[in-house]
């Protein structure tokens, strides 16, 4: 399925696979981790090691995911924004979301994701994700203000669920990009498109 046929009928065809994924409202802010006195933190690597007759155990704490890239200005004067909560693990609390707020109200907008960060020209903003790996999460429905009038009231958010994270084959310490684009109906094609800018997380046990 190509992105025009898939979303916003723009003159890109980028090969995207559309996953349907639960939205779950609510405002989500970046994840913080708490520390618990003599514990690792939430999703930290642990690796032990023989050295000598006693095995040694150490900890890596779990990178949280950090934002990358610009966004683009849609009509209305504003740039969308990526957020997350949650952790993005394939055990334990299975609570990853991640959401984007100033967007366009009423309109079709999805999650981008792959395994390649890039700067690419797209619909007069930049493509933060680039191929081999570019699939999108399918189709949401902005919301925001009823009527006709465009403003940024609209929001989107996504479940990422563990399953998801397993049956891409995804494994602790993988690097995934993600990036939100959303329909523009106060801009011409092939430009009718908001970009929000990106976010890096890395995937942990």
């Amino acid at each position: 399925m190509t992105f025009h046929a898939f979303l916003l009928g723009v003159s890109a065809s980028l090969p995207l696979v559309a996953t349907q994924v639960p939205a779950q409202p609510g405002p989500y802010l970046a994840p913080a981790a708490t520390a618990v006195a003599g514990q690792p933190l939430p999703g930290s690597l642990q690796s032990t090691v023989q050295a000598g007759d006693d095995p040694v155990t150490t900890t890596s704490d779990p990178v949280l995911p950090a934002v990358y890239c610009s966004g683009k200005t849609g009509s209305t004067g504003c740039v969308p924004s990526i957020e997350s909560s949650g952790t993005p693990s394939l055990t334990g609390a299975d609570d990853f979301l991640v959401t984007s707020q100033q967007l366009p109200n009423n309109v079709i907008g999805t999650l981008v994701w792959g395994m390649v960060p890039a700067t690419t020209p797209f619909a007069g903003g930049t493509l933060c994700i680039a191929s081999p790996t570019l699939d999108s999460f399918g189709a949401l429905f902005s919301g925001g203000n009823l009527g006709k009038a465009t403003d940024c009231s609209g929001m989107l958010d996504f479940d990422v669920p563990q399953a998801f994270l397993n049956g891409q084959g995804l494994s602790a310490g993988t690097t995934v990009y993600m990036q939100f684009l959303v329909r523009d109906p106060g801009s011409a094609p092939p430009d009718n498109v908001v970009l929000s800018d990106a976010m890096s997380f890395v995937v942990e046990p």
